[in-house]
């Protein structure tokens, strides 16, 4: 029986607008990825217009960030309801509570919604491939393999292709059918575990690492039912597709269909952001090309200037460039292989090089540019330079003169989400327009938010070492960072936790690099409770902003229960963990909450005894007014105790 054409049948898709990740950071804090404007149009139209050309017939959109954001956006635009020039029905599913792909096709397989074999894309996907064959021959292998639960769209590229990803996994195929019979996600790992009788089974078998993944995949209703049957599924790769690969019960297949000659590619980082705008300005991506949208004017050498643009006589406007409607440019500009978004105004002598400047920018007279990105309505003060990686946030003033160093993040208002330096001085944290600069050596971070890590490492428990420690104060946990050598340790060990959590390392590992550097430069172990405590009350700061404290507590403390009782060894270590997290949570957003659901996660997984609890609560408090819910919690305690005494008195 030959394969029904997508016209004989209903199509379902199910778009991820929410990433999971903090790659974009900060700009993700106030929108999210899949409203971020590439080349000035949203992410969410490339991807909506793509399943215009697939035919397909509904379409839902999970969102979990921001989600009344893509909820306006979409009844706003050209796909709300009320629009007859929509070929599917649309619906959107806000989900404000998931933290991961995996809660959401959980949440996908609870509703009931899937019908047949549906459509998988990320929001952030730009792609012009021919649906048609891609359906065809999934239909096909499911025919001759009944196992067959998911068709996965790769694209070869070389390892030095601008759209592939700096972590890109090793696909191990049947070179026959392209069956998936193994996968790894780190490319760097130096050896790859395999079954040999499943090797040996296949005629021939091909290691590929250079398949770039389009996240684009045909599933069948199996696959959300899968997420729903195994709950430590929450990445769809790492995860999913290696549980599936590993397992000798479930008995599923997967297969890929390779792309040679197609467009596809995901903007998740930076990076991929700037070469797929080059991909859609060079009009690789055709017919995804910028005066496909707008009133735009196409001139030679990759020129685009849409109506209303007010250019002076004496301005320059050089090869791949766009400019939005509405922007004024002053004279003696120069602005070459950038983006303009609309309603942005120019001043005179500024020099644009590989620059994007989303809607609404101000830039005064005389500002230098250069690879780098300036976020809506943001400004940028008259003689300032902007070195190549800066990033501005939405609504953030520069000042005018200001030298921003390379690969800084500038945020709109003081926030210790924003930052990565530890050295800066009060008067540096409180001025008077509240910037913040951070490092930009994590720009491109890893899919993996603490709601998407592996919880292999989790079960893995290693028996207490008794250390004698000296009692700890919460002075002195104030004062752990005075020493020159020990604010080193403490910044390299942070950094090293961060990477554990970024890119899902275990926390074997982590403990081996905090051992070799707390050795290598003499640090004591109250600097390192104090280094992993900051990193990951620092991390639960980034879930907060589009998930509840509690869940985002609960959820790294419970992670990483192993690594804290690694380097908690008797009662004043307890007391010192309370005082660190105490310590972290002052002056943070929902701080109060932070440190209540912390201390109640710790002490349910024993990493704090009762003891340590008393002795922590009686001490000298770094501030009364954090610790304002722990109270209620801790006379919880000791009456529950009391209770407890008096019956074994009776």
């Amino acid at each position: 029986m030959p394969p029904k054409k997508i016209e004989e049948r209903d199509l379902q898709a199910v778009v991820l607008c929410d990433s999971y990740e903090e790659r974009f950071y900060p700009l993700t804090k106030d929108k999210p990825r899949c409203l971020l404007p590439l080349a000035n149009t949203p992410l969410i139209e490339y991807t909506l217009e793509f399943l215009v050309s697939a035919k397909v017939t509904e379409v839902y959109l999970m969102c979990c960030s921001h989600a009344d954001q893509v909820t306006e956006y979409i009844t706003r635009s050209r796909w709300g309801s009320q629009s007859p020039h929509v070929p599917f029905k649309l619906h959107t599913i806000e989900l404000p509570n998931t933290l991961s792909v995996g809660d959401a096709m959980r949440d996908l397989d609870s509703r009931g919604i899937i019908k047949s074999d549906f459509l998988l894309i990320s929001g952030d996907v730009v792609c012009n491939m021919d649906f048609n064959k891609i359906w065809d021959g999934h239909v096909k292998r499911k025919q001759q393999d009944k196992n067959c639960i998911m068709t996965s769209v790769l694209r070869q590229g070389a390892a030095t292709h601008r759209t592939r990803p700096r972590q890109t996994g090793l696909y191990i195929l049947n070179q026959e059918t392209n069956q998936v019979v193994g996968y790894e996600w780190d490319i760097n790992v130096r050896k790859v575990s395999l079954d040999a009788t499943e090797l040996l089974s296949r005629p021939s078998v091909a290691f590929r690492n250079d398949l770039i993944d389009c996240y684009i995949d045909i599933c069948t209703p199996d696959v959300p039912a899968l997420f729903q049957e195994n709950f430590d599924y929450e990445l769809l790769r790492r995860d999913f597709v290696n549980g599936i690969l590993t397992s000798d019960l479930l008995g599923k297949a997967i297969y890929a269909h390779i792309l040679t000659d197609d467009y596809a590619a995901r903007v998740e980082s930076f990076r991929t952001y700037d070469a797929v705008s080059r991909d859609v300005i060079g009009r690789y991506a055709y017919p995804l090309v910028v005066d496909s949208r707008g009133t735009y004017v196409y001139r030679k050498g990759h020129i685009y200037v849409q109506n209303n643009v007010v250019l002076s006589q004496s301005s320059h406007i050089g090869r791949n460039t766009v400019i939005g409607r509405n922007t004024k440019v002053g004279s003696n500009t120069v602005i070459t292989n950038s983006v303009i978004g609309r309603n942005c105004t120019i001043g005179d002598s500024v020099v644009l090089k590989d620059a994007y400047i989303w809607d609404d920018v101000t830039i005064h007279d005389n500002v230098k540019i250069t690879e780098s990105l300036v976020g809506s309505n943001a400004i940028v003060g008259a003689g300032a330079v902007l070195n190549p990686g800066v990033i501005v946030g939405f609504g953030h003033a520069v000042e005018a003169n200001a030298d921003i160093a390379q690969n800084s993040r500038l945020c709109r208002s003081f926030s210790k989400e924003c930052e990565v330096s530890d050295d800066e001085d009060d008067e540096n944290n409180h001025n008077e327009m509240g910037l913040l600069t951070s490092r930009m050596d994590d720009i491109y971070l890893s899919d993996d938010s603490i709601a998407s890590t592996s919880r292999g490492d989790s079960n893995r428990r290693t028996k207490k070492t008794k250390r004698s420690l000296s009692a700890i104060s919460a002075t002195s946990v104030m004062s752990a960072r005075s020493d020159e050598g020990e604010e080193d340790f403490f910044n390299e060990a942070v950094e090293s936790i961060s990477r554990a959590i970024l890119d899902n390392h275990s926390q074997d590992v982590s403990i081996l690099e905090l051992n070799t550097l707390r050795m290598t430069m003499n640090a004591s172990y109250d600097k390192v409770q104090a280094a992993v405590i900051h990193a990951l009350v620092r991390h639960i700061s980034h879930l907060v902003t589009h998930t509840d404290p509690k869940t985002a507590t609960v959820g790294v403390f419970r992670q990483f229960t192993p690594l804290l009782k690694r380097v908690t060894f008797d009662l004043d270590d307890e007391v010192m963990v309370a005082h660190c997290i105490e310590s972290e949570c002052v002056g943070r957003n929902h701080g109060e909450s932070i440190l209540i659901y912390a201390m109640m996660t710790l002490y349910d997984t024993d990493v704090i005894s009762e003891e340590a609890v008393y002795k922590w609560w009686d001490g000298e408090a770094v501030s009364t007014e954090v610790r304002k819910l722990v109270a209620q919690w801790v006379d919880w305690l000791r009456n529950a105790e009391s209770e407890s005494d008096e019956e074994e008195s009776d």
